[in-house]
């Protein structure tokens, strides 16, 4: 499936991720996969602070919100 191409067709801020689930019932990475327009804005938005415009957004990349 094109996931790329599902988020591009909603306007609200969209995402896909993906989780791995471990054999343990235990969950492993959480990727970022696409995200639209919108989505892909709030994380290279310009925020106060030394990070200002260096977030970029990196389609299947690890999310770092979840440890």
């Amino acid at each position: 499936m094109d996931f790329q191409a599902f988020v591009d067709n909603i306007e609200t801020m969209t995402c896909v991720i993906s989780v791995e689930m471990k054999e343990d019932g235990n969950y492993g990475d959480i990727r970022l996969v696409a995200g639209n327009k919108a989505y892909v804005q709030s994380i290279e938005a310009a925020w106060d602070g030394p990070q200002l415009m260096s977030n970029k957004f990196v389609p299947n990349s690890l999310s770092e919100l979840f440890p």
